[in-house]
């Protein structure tokens, strides 16, 4: 578990994480500020702002992802 604080508001946010590196969206549930985050080792290496539209892009991106990695080939 990774404690950091939102750099909107200072509320502190517990992050689980299954593996050592993270990337992807993070929402504040205090100020609801919406950031693109990116964690290697338990330490931030990037935070930066993300818009609703940004974060809808991302969450389509995975789902489409996902999908293919479902799917059968077709070798």
């Amino acid at each position: 578990m990774l404690t950091i604080a939102c750099p909107q508001c200072g509320q502190e946010i517990q992050v689980f994480l299954m593996e050592s590196a993270y990337q992807g969206p993070l929402k504040c549930a205090k100020c609801k500020g919406l950031f693109k985050i990116s964690i290697e080792g338990e330490k931030i290496k990037s935070w930066e702002p993300m818009t609703e539209e940004e974060l809808k892009a991302a969450q389509e991106m995975e789902a489409l992802k996902a999908k293919f990695r479902r799917s059968p080939s077709g070798d």
